[in-house]
């Protein structure tokens, strides 16, 4: 999903027209806005993402234990955009005209896996050791 994002990301900077100073700019200035505000920058949020998932891939195909609580964290907050995304999807009525354009097809497609595969880091992440007794105290079975 990180290559995907960074993929995606990297075609928008690329793209005829886009200020790739300001949008990068953006992304670590919060007085881009014009306004103080607690809340982050699409910008911020995009390239934290791409950041997020290259690091815990990483960690993860590295077998760190530790991964497991990151990874639901974030694969929480994500699956909560992701959703936010698909409802804003419906409400703009963009699922109607997504398939007009190749680029589009491909947006949705790759909204469906992200929502897939949140969903599915969550719920792994969660039932993880469940049932092996790893984390049962007292446990003195051999392993």
């Amino acid at each position: 999903m990180g290559l995907a994002r960074l993929a995606w990301t990297v075609r928008d900077l690329t793209t005829a027209g886009m200020d790739t100073a300001r949008y990068l700019r953006g992304a670590v200035d919060g007085s881009v806005l014009g306004t103080l505000n607690l809340a982050a920058s699409t910008e911020f949020t995009t390239l934290g993402s791409v950041l997020g998932f290259l690091v815990l891939g990483v960690l993860a195909f590295r077998a760190r234990r530790d991964v497991r609580g990151a990874l639901l964290v974030f694969a929480s907050i994500q699956l909560y955009l992701t959703v936010r995304t698909v409802v804003w999807l419906t409400v703009t009525d963009f699922f109607n005209q997504s398939f007009e354009t190749p680029e589009g097809a491909l947006s949705m497609a790759t909204t469906a896996f992200e929502l897939a595969a949140m969903t599915s880091a969550v719920v792994l992440v969660m039932g993880a050791g469940a049932g092996r007794g790893d984390d049962v105290p007292g446990d003195d079975r051999a392993p």
